[in-house]
């Protein structure tokens, strides 16, 4: 024991606020724009320390609110959220701050005043996903406050707040959407809000612009929910996936253990010549998912590609592992989804030098937008092992060679920048596995490589610093939430890639006649070798050719399917209210009528895909909506 006496600690205490609200049909936060340092011209909560050692510390936040945005801080109500003290988290020193959230309908325009050089609303997802990065911890801070604001819309009444005074099911299901960040099934939702008694009261209809009318609702008396409005679980909005699994495919022993982490329920799967995979589902009960590891280099990579491929004939294979940046505002950890594979090591020596003879491959139309999404929402965040560090997104070039390149003044890297400038990073493999994917149907590849270092003669202080295991876990995370993205687009077999049999496919020529049907503003086409019969172009007739006449024939059509009672009155109900709403935005002029009209055929998309004829003749209404100006 010491006699000398115990001095406390310097700690500063400083509030955060997180104010959030819909705009655009979004879940926004707002931001400012830091005018000092530490991380000025960067964007941050609003915020900042206690005037005083007297000053009450939710007073201090209504303080700081107003001077940084001059918002009322009289129009809605504070709530604490949680304190955030990491020892690190702030450059200045031991920084303790107590956070606090808002959420609320119709929050006006902020104004920058102080410390904030500007202030404005934020998509919440953008900040989620780490295209927006914030200064010292405040991206955890928005994550915690955008789940507690998804859960409150669970056991209370808050959604009806954001709607009008009176309002459809569908605008309250449409502001459920934009805080949880999911789309819900109408059905679903339509039973659990009538099921939820005094959430919402009947309060008589509204004519659309065809005289249709809409069943409206205000809010109800109860403010506390029960049976609460639970949000779907991830094994909820997964349990119909595709039996068809996702091949991941790994070169080294560290990025087959970054993915095999996220793996439950692994069983081994041995290939007759002796190849060894491991069978799995994703962490949460979702896809199938099927990985292997091939070693360095294109040419391993793209023999157990192709065995993998015939193996389990999977809906999409998935390439994960480190790679170098080419650029330097890639960091490191960063994430690069490929568009397109170069193999740069192809050329012709002539008297007069190396002429470079490119090939590439392009990733899958639908798989890359649908890793785009992922990166905008934010989701595949959940699986990172350091939420406090959330790494950007990058989608451009990859090249694959057969070497290390560690150099940015050797004649490979001249080669490449001369050659290949675009290329985002460097690696060893893709190649590889974009050729057999190309030779099997073009089943959707796509190459996802954590940045582990900088191809700059550094290679080993980084790997040292451990970077090859924090950028693969990156690359792993993004990986099985694009994994799960496309399995659960591929349900019924609706992924858009051709069809590959396991284990050998039958190669006898198929016989019979074929019938392409172009509908609306659709083209149709064949392509074959010999043609042997006729070929026949003639309009279908039957079909109406312009929206409104489509909608109205679609309603023709609801009104018999509910007679011969393939559609209950629930379901009918609910598909005519959407249907008013469609009505009702093809007749507006302003400039959000289009998604308007979108969104209310997807939800009705949602109530009728179970009869096949009706969701037939909704697809090509869908088709003629999207191609309005």
């Amino acid at each position: 024991m010491t006699d000398e006496p115990w001095v406390p600690p310097f700690v500063l205490l400083a509030v955060d606020l997180v104010i959030m609200t819909l705009r655009d049909s979004r879940l926004q936060v707002l931001l400012v724009e830091r005018g000092v340092e530490p991380y000025k011209g960067h964007l941050a909560l609003p915020g900042g320390f206690l005037q005083h050692v007297g000053e009450d510390i939710a007073a201090a936040a209504r303080r700081e609110l107003a001077e940084e945005t001059d918002l009322d801080v009289g129009s809605f109500r504070l709530e604490q959220l949680g304190v955030y003290g990491d020892p690190g988290r702030d450059p200045r020193g031991r920084v303790i701050s107590v956070a606090y959230l808002a959420i609320a309908p119709r929050l006006p325009e902020p104004t920058a005043g102080t410390d904030a050089a500007d202030a404005g609303w934020q998509p919440a997802d953008r900040v989620l996903s780490g295209e927006l990065r914030l200064a010292f911890d405040h991206q955890r801070i928005v994550a915690d406050g955008v789940e507690r604001a998804r859960a409150k819309l669970e056991y209370s009444s808050l959604a009806t707040a954001f709607c009008g005074d009176t309002f459809t099911i569908s605008e309250l299901q449409e502001v459920y959407e934009a805080v949880w960040g999911t789309a819900l099934d109408p059905r679903n939702f339509y039973r659990k809000v009538q099921k939820t008694q005094g959430f919402i009261v009947p309060a008589g209809t509204r004519k659309s612009a065809t005289g249709r009318p809409a069943r409206l609702f205000r809010a109800g008396p109860q403010t506390i929910l029960y049976p609460p409005m639970v949000r779907p679980t991830e094994g909820e909005r997964r349990r119909r996936v595709s039996d068809r699994p996702i091949v991941i495919l790994t070169a080294l022993d560290l990025e087959y253990q970054a993915v095999r982490n996220n793996l439950v329920d692994v069983k081994l799967h041995r290939h007759p010549q002796g190849t060894r995979f491991e069978v799995g589902r994703a962490a949460n009960g979702g896809c199938r998912v099927a990985l292997g590891q091939v070693g360095p280099g294109n040419q391993s990579a793209a023999v157990l590609a192709e065995r993998a491929i015939n193996e389990f004939a999977p809906a999409a294979l998935l390439f994960v592992g480190v790679a170098g940046a080419l650029y330097p505002h890639i960091a490191l950890g960063d994430v690069v989804v490929a568009t397109r594979v170069y193999a740069y090591h192809g050329g012709t020596s002539e008297d007069d030098g190396l002429k470079s003879r490119p090939r590439a491959w392009e990733t899958s139309h639908a798989a890359e937008q649908i890793a785009r999404h992922i990166k905008r929402s934010g989701g595949w965040i959940r699986g990172l092992p350091d939420r406090d560090a959330v790494p950007q997104v990058h989608f451009g070039a990859i090249a694959a060679g057969e070497v290390v390149l560690n150099s940015q003044v050797s004649g490979h890297a001249q080669w490449i920048r001369q050659n290949y400038n675009d290329a985002f990073a460097i690696e060893m493999e893709g190649a590889g596995v974009a050729q057999a994917g190309h030779l099997n149907g073009a089943l959707p590849v796509v190459v996802i490589r954590g940045i582990s270092d900088r191809a700059d003669g550094t290679k080993e202080i980084t790997d040292r610093a451990r970077w090859q295991e924090r950028a693969v876990a990156n690359a792993a995370a993004f990986a099985m939430a694009l994994a799960e993205e496309i399995a659960a687009e591929d349900e019924g077999g609706r992924w858009p890639t051709a069809q590959v049999t396991a284990r050998g496919s039958n190669m006898q020529p198929d016989k019979g006649t074929y019938r392409n049907i172009a509908r609306d503003n659709a083209r149709v086409g064949i392509q074959a070798g010999v043609i042997q019969g006729d070929i026949k172009l003639t309009l279908d007739q039957s079909q109406p050719m312009d929206l409104a006449g489509a909608l109205a024939d679609f309603r023709a059509r609801l009104e018999h399917a509910r007679t011969e009672g393939r559609l209950d009155e629930d379901t009918y109900a609910a598909a005519r209210e959407e249907l008013a709403i469609a009505d009702e935005a093809l007749q507006a002029t302003t400039p959000q009528s289009k998604r308007r009209l979108t969104l209310a055929l997807k939800r009705l998309r949602g109530l009728i895909g179970d009869v096949a004829e009706l969701a037939t003749a909704l697809a090509n209404i869908i088709s003629l909506a999207q191609v309005l100006p």
